[in-house]
């Protein structure tokens, strides 16, 4: 499960955990910024919390890609984590301040 971000910036998310051999896991979160209003907007980073079972894991940052955005357009991003526990993922992405 993945919850984005509110407005003024949307971010649209997609995530995928790959279990390796060994027993060890990559989470994989790719997604979009889209700025809709008519000015341009700074970026700011985006934190991300991993949630397991629905506790609380592991906190990180995602820089921006890029500074600031302009009016009607997308930025794309990705991050990774590894070292992911076993049981139901979720992952939540709030810009940061």
């Amino acid at each position: 499960q993945l919850v984005a971000a509110q407005p003024p910036l949307e971010v649209a998310l997609a995530g995928r955990v790959t279990r390796l051999p060994g027993g060890s896991a990559i989470l994989e979160v790719t997604g979009t910024i889209t700025n809709r209003t008519a000015a341009r907007v700074a970026v700011p980073p985006m934190n991300a919390r991993l949630l397991v079972d629905g506790s609380p894991m592991r906190d990180w940052t995602i820089p921006p890609p890029a500074a600031s955005l302009g009016p009607n357009r997308q930025l794309a991003f990705a991050s990774s984590l590894t070292d992911v526990p076993q049981g139901a993922v979720t992952v939540q992405v709030r810009f940061g301040r």
